[in-house]
């Protein structure tokens, strides 16, 4: 099963803070590691993630150092990473989402090996699944998911409070020879229409909703990811959450 990771952004909300260097490689834990290295050193926890691919774009060659030391672990550059948004950095690995189940996750969210372990338990069978969790209330950055009977519906930054049942983790798997080419194929579709490119890569959800495909929920521990948008989120993680 591959691992992609989606590490093209700048985080330009951050400021200074990413004037220098990628958003994937901020120190966390105590300055001890980065997102990116936390996410890969977790994700080597479990066998059934055979490969890990990082797709890079702003300051891609500060993530080709810091990963070097990580055998297995390779880059993907998205050459366009400041003229759109991530979808095209997905489309970038489209061959190895055809040839493999795989793991989609947001380059600026730290998970702990807990979201690991949950995919393996709860995501054995052939599907698409987006894994998110419940929140006492959601903020407006939060992508917010419409679940009914364990679907997803909609996903949407914007969705209807009395519609969000809970906040997309950035996590989509995709198992199962059918279900990849519907996935790519989609994506090829939306690649095709540029006017789509500054989308959320969550748009692809509601495609593939309209067109027919499942796309299951799992739920998830809020406690098990953490998604780094603002100087404030930074600020809070320093202080305030354990990996």
């Amino acid at each position: 099963m591959n691992l992609i990771i989606l590490a093209a952004g700048r985080g330009k909300r951050l400021g200074n803070i990413t004037r220098d260097i990628p958003k994937p490689l901020l120190k966390i834990n105590n300055n001890t590691t980065t997102i990116l290295e936390n996410n890969i050193k977790g994700a080597r926890n479990f066998d059934f993630i055979q490969t890990i691919s990082v797709i890079t774009g702003y300051h891609a060659d500060s993530i080709d150092s810091r990963i070097e030391k990580y055998n297995g672990v390779k880059t993907l550059y998205n050459p366009k990473f400041s003229d759109v948004g991530p979808l095209l950095s997905i489309w970038t690995a489209n061959s190895l989402i055809s040839c493999d189940d795989s793991i989609i996750i947001n380059g600026d969210t730290v998970y702990n090996k807990n979201i690991f372990s949950e995919i393996k338990s709860k995501c054995e069978k052939e599907g698409i699944y987006l894994l998110s969790s419940t929140k006492r209330s959601y903020a407006s950055d939060d992508v917010k998911v419409n679940i009914e009977n364990g679907l997803v519906i909609q996903v949407s930054k914007t969705l209807d409070e009395s519609l969000c049942d809970a906040a997309s983790a950035g996590v989509l798997i995709i198992k199962g020879k059918n279900n990849r080419r519907d996935f790519v194929d989609e994506l090829g579709q939306i690649i095709k229409e540029e006017h789509k490119f500054g989308k959320i890569w969550h748009e692809l959800i509601n495609r593939l909703n309209e067109s027919g495909k499942k796309v299951y929920s799992i739920n998830v521990d809020i406690d098990s990811w953490y998604e780094i948008d603002t100087v404030e989120d930074y600020e809070n993680l320093k202080v305030g959450w354990n990996i």
